[in-house]
């Protein structure tokens, strides 16, 4: 439970205070939750005194992860992925690095001393309910230092961001952070008809914590390949700015198009199917947009009906 997951955190504390390395390389995803955990973590290292690489990532793709696993005698950490690949990690580090995982989706125990698993999952918390990747990420900084309470409103982000609720509200600790940094004057809390919405302050005054996760999203998915996901990091821990407000809107616009344009495309040439699935191939189409932006893609065929609902889409 949630006490064993706080245990495995502060071992896993031990053993990086222990470790040589004065560099710690972060991979985290690039939604909401993944940029809010890449920020927690840069922050908690970096008052730690280590160097951060930082580095957001679509997949943890294999060739990537051998090439990481090339270095030895490092800090390595996986935040909002690679809980269920701890097996895959373990087989790559072979004891050579320090990895830790803080992720919260469904989770494979780490077959290797070297590799801290502590997902949450792992220890009897639901990740789509009770506890996100930054909620995790800001548990371990305070675990690290007591001062990165202050990390609190980031999480916030993330637990909003994953949009995972309970009658329209945050439970469990994705509510406590929300809590503490409400304490702190970083967020509100507002009754509504279908249950709560949650406001933090950027740049001095009040949003709502649900279009701050969605500006992330910009940032790290169509934006990916044009420096987006490090503004996103730049916003959770500094706040939105005039130049972060230009990237979003540019980035935006050329999703419409892109999506405008292909939706054309498939109205004039319909899909390819099978007996199961329908596709298209959209070729370079979404560059430079980031995969997901696929996922999202889909999702506006199944809202507009362009699709055959009996069969996948892909």
């Amino acid at each position: 439970m949630y006490d064993d997951l706080i245990r495995a955190m502060e071992t896993a504390v031990t053993e990086l205070d222990r470790w040589p390395s004065e560099t710690v390389f972060v991979f985290h995803h690039n939604d909401s939750d993944g940029l809010s955990s890449g920020a927690i973590l840069k922050k908690a290292f970096e008052r730690k005194g280590l160097r951060v690489e930082r580095y957001a990532l679509e997949k943890p793709y294999p060739a990537l992860l051998r090439k990481i696993y090339e270095k030895q005698g490092e800090i390595i950490v996986f935040a909002d992925f690679a809980g269920r690949i701890a097996p895959l990690l373990s087989d790559l580090n072979r004891g050579r690095n320090l990895t830790l995982i803080l992720d919260h989706h469904v989770a494979e125990p780490a077959t290797d001393p070297g590799v801290y698993n502590l997902d949450p999952t792992l220890f009897e918390l639901k990740g789509d309910r009770d506890i996100t990747g930054s909620t995790t990420c800001y548990l371990f900084a305070r675990i690290m230092d007591s001062q990165n309470i202050d990390l609190a409103p980031i999480a916030g982000i993330g637990a909003v961001g994953d949009k995972f609720f309970v009658d329209g509200r945050l439970v469990s600790q994705n509510r406590e952070v929300v809590e503490e940094a409400v304490k702190q004057g970083m967020m509100e809390i507002r009754e509504q008809e279908s249950g709560e919405r949650y406001f933090i302050k950027s740049a001095g005054k009040m949003m709502p914590c649900d279009e701050l996760g969605d500006y992330l999203d910009v940032l790290g998915g169509a934006g990916y390949y044009r420096n987006g996901p490090d503004m996103g990091v730049r916003v959770c821990l500094e706040g939105v700015s005039p130049e972060s407000d230009r990237m979003v809107e540019e980035f935006k616009a050329g999703q419409e198009k892109i999506f405008a344009d292909e939706i054309r495309r498939i109205r004039l040439n319909g899909m390819t199917r099978t007996p199961g699935i329908q596709w298209v191939n959209v070729k370079d189409r979404f560059a430079p947009m980031g995969v997901k932006m696929i996922g999202i893609f889909c999702e506006i065929l199944v809202e507009k009906e362009l699709i055959d609902p009996d069969r996948y889409v892909a």
